[in-house]
């Protein structure tokens, strides 16, 4: 026979108010630290005529122009966030562990396992100029 163990009903109300807390403190941490982290983001704006031909590492991301088109890649290794700032043989090289990334950012070679992230930019005709934030 199995005994029941009562339960007073302040307690059971304390244990479902508290269950369904901890879903909302989640949610609500994870909002403000994406707010956080948008406040924190700096706005780039580069004249699109001053970026050279090829291959620039300009602080944390690196731009490919080629044939006036543009590409944008985070210089941050998916693997551990280690700065790339290398370029060799059409590879971006991270200096920590050795992940090799083609040009439009796909990994070639571990340990990373995710693509460089593509930055995300705005192109102002009227001035010439592109806009990102890093």
């Amino acid at each position: 026979m199995i005994k029941e163990k009562k339960i007073s009903r302040r307690k059971f109300l304390k244990k479902i108010s508290f269950s369904a807390a901890l879903p909302a403190l989640f949610l609500w941490l994870k909002s403000s630290h994406d707010r956080i982290a948008v406040s924190e983001r700096k706005e780039v704006i580069l004249p699109f005529s001053e970026i050279a031909e090829g291959i620039t590492f300009y602080d944390s991301v690196i731009i490919h122009k080629e044939n006036g088109e543009l590409t944008i890649l985070s210089s941050s290794c998916t693997h551990l966030g280690c700065k790339i700032s290398s370029h060799k043989n059409g590879e971006f090289i991270c200096p920590c562990h050795g992940s090799r990334f083609d040009e439009s950012g796909n990994v070639k070679n571990g340990p990373a396992l995710k693509p460089l992230k593509n930055i995300q930019f705005t192109f102002d005709r009227k001035k010439e100029t592109i806009k990102f934030y890093v």
